[in-house]
């Protein structure tokens, strides 16, 4: 009966250190599961610690796109402010310039009409004559013969005239009672008679100034055949 004690409680001890191994090996196992589980939980913390720092370098380099951008646009803006503003400067000077030359243009007209005419000028300013009007024509240099406006000529500022009939000037370079085309507004004037003398008394006028001005140049005859030029 001993013999069965014993055996009974040798057999108990070892059923309990079979047991203790069965608690350990399974502490053991819950431990190791315990150290994959915090191993996973720091590979997925890490893992999402580097994709949150993505995000942020990501995010700040669309930041700093953006700033680049917003700058850029900001330059070319005051790039085209600062040109704008010197087209407009350099408009307003163009403007002021051609209001200073109209305005010494207009001083230049009154300072001429204010100024009188010299002797063999007076034609050169009046260069506006209506059709049918008796004017002169200057056949040599101070020489003036009458002449009546037949109408504006083919050329810019001319005029087709009818000499009058006259023996003055060699008969008026030999166009006496003929018609000239296309004289220039600057070898014709007012006639004399516009200032109350009739058309002899103006030729006589004519006469008289030639023989006020002795001294000078008379031209060829055949400057008077180049009136029309």
């Amino acid at each position: 009966g001993a013999d069965a004690a014993r055996g009974s409680a040798s057999a108990a001890t070892g059923a309990e250190d079979d047991a203790g191994e069965e608690l350990r090996r399974l502490e053991q196992v819950r431990l190791q599961e315990e150290a994959a589980a915090e191993e996973e939980r720091r590979r997925r913390a890490a893992e999402e610690e580097a994709e949150a720092a993505r995000r942020r370098e990501a995010e700040a380099e669309d930041e700093a796109r953006r700033r680049q951008a917003a700058e850029s646009a900001q330059a070319a803006a005051e790039a085209d402010a600062g040109a704008a503003t010197k087209a407009a400067e350099k408009f307003d000077e163009l403007e002021r310039r051609l209001e200073e030359e109209e305005r010494q243009a207009r001083c230049r007209e009154q300072d001429s009409a204010a100024s009188p005419a010299p002797a063999g000028d007076i034609g050169r300013r009046q260069v506006t004559f209506r059709t049918g009007e008796v004017a002169e024509i200057q056949i040599y240099v101070e020489k003036w013969v009458p002449c009546t406006i037949l109408r504006p000529g083919e050329k810019p500022n001319t005029f087709c005239v009818h000499i009058l009939p006259t023996e003055l000037y060699d008969c008026a370079a030999g166009r006496s009672d003929k018609d000239v085309p296309d004289v220039p507004a600057e070898h014709l004037r007012k006639a004399l008679a516009a200032a109350g003398l009739n058309g002899s008394t103006a030729t006589a006028a004519t006469a008289a100034a030639e023989a006020a001005a002795p001294g000078a140049a008379a031209a060829t005859a055949s400057d008077a055949a180049d009136l029309a030029a």
